[in-house]
């Protein structure tokens, strides 16, 4: 976990220690119901990065995903 603050915007970054996503496919990852080959026969809904970016892009922000690293910047309240 990495937190960075610069120009007005925080930026929160998780890492794992899994195999990260496979080339090319950061950007599916954020679609709804999108599930990668290696989940096939896992629990889940391929929703929970694409309610992330949904969440981030209503307050500002952005996600985005490298590797095995997911992240989200998002601008710092004022006051």
């Amino acid at each position: 976990l990495a937190l960075h603050l610069r120009d007005g915007r925080a930026e929160v970054a998780v890492t794992d220690a899994g195999e990260g996503f496979a080339p090319g496919t950061e950007e599916a990852a954020f679609e709804r119901f999108w599930r990668g080959e290696a989940a096939t026969g896992s629990p889940g809904s391929g929703l929970g990065l694409a309610i992330v970016r949904a969440t981030a892009a209503r307050h500002g922000g952005r996600a985005w995903a490298r590797g095995s690293t997911v992240a989200i910047e998002l601008p710092l309240a004022q006051g």
